[in-house]
């Protein structure tokens, strides 16, 4: 037996013929599962074992994956704030970066490279063993059967997932800038030159206004930075407070 490819009618038209194909598969997809869900219809069990499968299969290429794209975002933004001197504002920028672009490209990648070809597989299959055609044959719809649940099931898992990656994106940046780049890990009890302004106050309660301000320790004292008025007079207000 001799298979002729159909005779082609130009790239252009090619072109236009898959893109209308996949649009009009697409939108017809969307509208079983709004019918499916809306009837009741939907199977439950079928739904539930795919999105286990499309769980097990893109968690953890997800989050290995992860690992170094959280890393190589912590680094670049890490450099170029240090640069700008502002790196204590690298961990807001890398969060932002991962939260909102990098997560959500790995999730996809996932998702359509692992997920959508085990998927593309599984119904290639079963057009292989005719069993598409068994199904027709018994007057059942094969969209609503089989493509359905798989689309609910990779929603369901692609946020689920998403949660999962973000968490280990910022994980890894967090632990890049604390432990490669001694940063802060962001953690503030308001010390400063070795004791907190609380611990000042409260040591120089008895004495009275004067005295407290000239029995401040020399680390503190340097702490009160001339140039931040502002934060001077809050620190000494603090202490003229306790001190009275």
């Amino acid at each position: 037996m001799v298979f002729h490819l159909p005779a082609g009618r130009g790239p252009v038209r090619d072109l236009a013929g898959q893109v209308g194909s996949l649009v009009g598969y697409s939108v017809f997809t969307l509208l079983s599962c709004v019918r499916t869900v809306v009837t009741g219809r939907l199977s439950l069990a079928e739904t539930r074992d795919q999105a286990l499968f499309v769980a097990r299969v893109c968690l953890v290429p997800a989050l290995l994956l992860m690992l170094p794209v959280g890393v190589l975002v912590a680094v670049s933004v890490g450099e170029l704030a240090g640069r700008l001197g502002a790196a204590g504002y690298a961990g807001a920028v890398v969060a932002f970066v991962v939260v909102g672009q990098a997560s959500a490209l790995v999730c996809a990648l996932m998702l359509a490279g692992v997920g959508g070809s085990a998927i593309c597989a599984d119904l290639g299959s079963r057009t292989i063993r005719e069993e598409v055609e068994a199904m027709e044959v018994m007057g059942l719809d094969v969209i609503e059967r089989l493509v359905v649940p798989r689309v609910i099931a990779t929603v369901l898992v692609s946020m689920v997932l998403c949660a999962l990656v973000t968490a280990m994106g910022v994980t890894a940046c967090l632990i890049y800038q604390v432990y490669g780049q001694g940063e802060s890990a962001g953690v503030s009890g308001g010390h400063r030159g070795g004791q907190s302004t609380g611990a000042v106050a409260g040591a120089h309660a008895h004495l009275p206004r004067p005295a407290a301000r000239a029995q401040v320790a020399p680390a503190d004292r340097a702490s009160v930075d001339p140039g931040d008025s502002r934060g001077s007079a809050d620190r000494w207000a603090k202490i003229d407070r306790s001190a009275s």
